[in-house]
């Protein structure tokens, strides 16, 4: 398995979810706020408005291949939105394995040793 890849299936199809540093950096550039701000807004205000929108747009982002708004959240609603939320916050710690081990943080960098 490729680091970072987080393998489900919908409907007897098999898709991935993968966080890469060019995903994190079109992300920055697409929505002018960092990934890691992102995902703390989320989970400060998840009743916020736009949080669905949000969601969405980072799940589309995280799919490998080629995927529609529309699509991605299609697959949000077959797997359920707790179960797309577990799946996005694996692909983040799959990004991240040594920041997890170590710290919950994943936004503030490692002291080395």
């Amino acid at each position: 398995m490729t680091r970072g890849n987080v393998p489900f299936d919908v409907g007897g199809k098999q898709y991935v979810l993968r966080l890469t540093t060019n995903k994190i950096v079109a992300w920055e550039e697409a929505e002018d706020e960092g990934l890691f701000e992102t995902l703390s807004r989320l989970e400060e205000k998840p009743d916020a408005k736009g949080v669905f929108r949000t969601i969405r747009g980072l799940f589309r982002l995280l799919l490998e291949g080629e995927f529609t708004e529309d699509e991605a959240g299609d697959l949000m609603d077959e797997l359920g939105q707790k179960r797309a939320g577990e799946l996005l916050g694996a692909a983040v710690r799959a990004a991240f394995p040594e920041a997890t081990e170590k710290t919950e943080n994943p936004k503030r960098p490692l002291e080395k040793a």
